[in-house]
This record gives structure tokens, sequence and C-alpha cells, in this order.
């Protein structure tokens, strides 16, 4: 484990670094315009940030199962912060296409976004012969479901009518960071076949293309 380690920590903190200094400029930006729809990426972004400090900080036995309460703390906050990432981004982009997002459905995506929290973070986490379970409910399935909702945000920006350049960039951050996420899911699903197999250890899976 000490192999990987010093790249791990580096690799994550480089970005928490290049995230909060993104974060200040949408902060300068909202003080200066107060544009409504940059507090929704504030939320996105700064949950985006917190989800790299712990995985630059938390080193998980992704060999075996901890019922650690630091662990598994760690874990649930990951999780949420991954998905409120992309409910927020998604909220921010339609709040600028002056899209309404209901109160209601506000309501209900915190509720989701708690529940699979949950449910990735405590189902199978405290039986050891359902590891390979766990291993696909914490760190598959949040970057499949992940991915899916960053390219169809991509997706949205790119047939919308009113583009300019943000909405390009915007465009272009979430097909990429789509793809980042399905590209992860599929090499963590290889990755736990292999394991399975007995070819490979999940191990090796602990230093995701930095998603």
């Amino acid at each position: 484990m000490i192999e990987y380690i010093t790249p791990r920590v580096f690799l994550f903190s480089t970005q928490v670094l290049v995230f909060s200094s993104l974060l200040f400029i949408f902060f300068i930006y909202y003080q200066t315009f107060s544009r409504q729809y940059v507090k929704y990426w504030l939320v996105s972004f700064s949950a985006l940030t917190l989800s790299y400090l712990i995985k630059a900080f938390a080193i998980y036995p992704s060999t075996k199962l901890s019922v650690e309460t630091w662990y598994i703390a760690a874990e649930f906050c990951l999780h949420f912060s991954q998905y409120l990432f992309v409910a927020f981004l998604i909220f921010g982009v339609l709040h600028a296409k002056n899209k309404v997002v209901k109160r209601k459905l506000k309501w209900a995506s915190a509720l989701l976004i708690l529940a699979l929290s949950l449910l990735s973070t405590l189902l199978f986490s405290f039986d050891s012969k359902q590891a390979f379970n766990h291993f696909y409910l914490s760190v598959s399935l949040p970057s499949f479901i992940s991915g899916c909702a960053l390219l169809a945000l991509s997706s949205f920006l790119l047939i919308d009518k009113g583009r300019y350049f943000s909405s390009r960039m915007l465009m272009f951050f979430s097909a990429v960071f789509g793809f980042r996420f399905l590209i992860h899911s599929f090499v963590s699903i290889v990755a736990l076949v292999n394991s399975i197999s007995g070819s490979m250890p999940l191990a090796w899976i602990d230093l995701p293309l930095g998603v």
C-alpha cells in the first residue's frame, strides 16, 4: 500500500487545488454579478472538491471490508459528495437556461442522493462473503450513475439552441467527466471479474483515473 500512497495523495491533492481555485473564481463572479445559478455551481464544485479531499487522505482497504467508523463515514461522504456534485451542476444549468427547478424536485433529489449514498455505503458492508457485491455498489455503480447523468447533461447542452461559449465549455466539461466516470465504472467491473477469477487483485483500482 505504501508504494501508491504518494502518487494517490499528489493526484487528488492537485485536483483539490485546481477546483478550489475554480470555486474562488465562481465566488468572485457571484459576488460581482449576483447570478443565482452560480450558487448551485458553488455547492456542486464544493462537493467535488470535498470528494477529492477524501480520496487524497483516506486510504481505503479495498481488498477487504472495514467496519471502522471512520472508514464508513468517509465512504458515505464520498458517495454523497459525488452525487451532490452531479445534481447541483444540473440544477445550475437548468436555472441558467431559465428552466424552473421546483422545490419538490430538489427535496426528492436530496432524498434520492441520501438513499443511494446509504445504500452504496452500508449494503453488504458487514458481510465478508459479500465483499465483491459491496465493491460493485460502492465503486462501479456510483461511477456509472454519475457518468450517465453527466453525459445526459452534455447532450442537453449540445442540442440547446442558445449555445454560448460558456455553454460549450460546460458541455465539454460534462462530456469529459461523464466519460471518465463511465470508463472508471467499466474498469472497476473488469477488475471485479478478474479478481473473482483470481487473476487480478482489487487493490489496483484504488488509484482510479482521477475521478
